[in-house]
This record gives structure tokens, C-alpha cells and sequence, in this order.
């Protein structure tokens, strides 16, 4: 994800097809919360944050981006209990290094995919989300 347009699909300007998303909405509202409050803390004045929500054949896939750059070597951590990226000012923002692990958890539960990507001063959290129908809902 980069922060210029999204591309639009080719068809004659029609308006996209309705869809669906079912998922556990307090699940979902807490992963979107932990990322989006990430974000917000970790982009700099002046910078840009980016929620794109696009439907995929199985479901939804969220992308969240903000203009932050974060060490190659440090990606793998991300999502460890605990882990905070190493800064010059560790007290300079708040957080117990917990909110990326519980996301981790939530996703799982949701039987969905998260992954991130940071390069060229951009980082991305792509998040993949099966849809799960309500019971008595075809």
C-alpha cells in the first residue's frame, strides 16, 4: 500500500456491486481500534494514515497504512507479547508492547491473516478476514 490513489476497476463507471461482510463484531471493532490507535501514535505530525477496506472472494481485506518506517529486522517482532520497537525515547509513546500480539490472537480467532510490510517510509498492516455467516442465515 503507498499513499497515492486507490486504482479504480475498468467497467464504464458503473456502481460497485453491493456486499457482505459478516464477522464478530467486537473482535473486529478491537483489531480495527489496536491499528488504527497504532497508527495515529506512531505517524508524526503532518503525516498520512490510510484505512482501505476492499471485499476478496472469501471475505474483506483491510489495509492500514500510515507514513512511518520501521527496520526490516524488526518486523518479524511485531507481533510478539511485549515487543516494542527499540527508539531513542522508549517513554515517548505508551503501550505495554501488548496490542499487536492481542491482534495477532483476535485474528486468528476470526480464522483471518495479518501481515505488514514497512519500506520507502510507508508501513502497511494487510488484513485478511474470512466472512462467517450469522447461524440461521443463508
Amino acid at each position: 500500500m503507498h499513499p497515492g490513489p486507490l486504482p479504480h476497476a475498468a467497467g464504464g463507471g458503473s456502481a460497485p456491486s453491493p456486499w457482505r461482510f459478516y464477522s464478530h463484531p467486537q473482535l473486529l471493532t478491537q483489531i480495527l481500534k489496536e491499528l488504527l490507535d497504532n497508527a495515529c501514535k506512531f505517524t508524526q505530525p503532518g503525516g498520512t494514515i490510510r484505512l482501505e477496506v476492499q471485499p476478496i472472494p472469501e471475505g474483506v481485506e483491510f489495509r492500514i497504512g500510515n507514513t512511518a518506517q520501521i527496520p526490516p529486522d524488526q518486523l518479524p517482532r511485531l507481533f510478539e507479547r511485549f515487543y516494542r520497537v527499540p527508539t531513542a525515547d522508549p517513554w515517548a509513546q505508551p503501550g505495554s508492547g501488548l496490542g499487536l500480539a492481542l491482534v495477532k490472537q483476535w485474528v486468528k480467532r476470526l480464522q483471518g491473516h495479518i501481515r505488514v510490510t514497512s519500506e520507502a517510509g510507508w508501513t502497511c498492516f494487510l488484513l485478511r478476514l474470512p466472512s462467517i455467516k450469522p447461524s440461521g442465515r443463508t
